[in-house]
């Protein structure tokens, strides 16, 4: 049996997208097996597809509203369902990205 939905968005969510960096090889090679785990878990379904292309755009992108649907996705994952603004007043921080906190304080 493959990875679950929920399971798939928490290792994305925890994901290192930023393992390449590290001058430390171990932290690199364990990224890269990470990530090859995920690429590789992302066939499992079209929704596994869909939340990796969002933590891609989320992450190592960086555009602000692709941290929005990551985290509106995310949520629908656990069964909550809130329309973008809805999600944005109950979860923006100061900066206006985010505030995981407030987000999973929603599940």
């Amino acid at each position: 049996m493959g990875t679950s939905l929920q399971e798939y968005a928490n290792a994305l969510r925890h994901h290192d997208w930023w393992h390449m960096m590290s001058d430390d090889g171990s932290v690199v090679r364990r990224g890269k097996a990470a990530e090859a785990k995920l690429v590789g878990e992302r066939q499992l379904s079209r929704n596994h597809d869909r939340l990796w292309t969002l933590a891609v755009e989320s992450n190592r992108y960086a555009m602000e509203e692709s941290h929005w649907r990551f985290a509106g996705a995310y949520l629908w994952v656990f069964g909550v369902k809130l329309a973008p603004e809805e999600l944005k007043t109950k979860c923006m921080r100061d900066n206006g990205m985010p505030d995981w906190t407030k987000i999973l304080a929603l599940l």
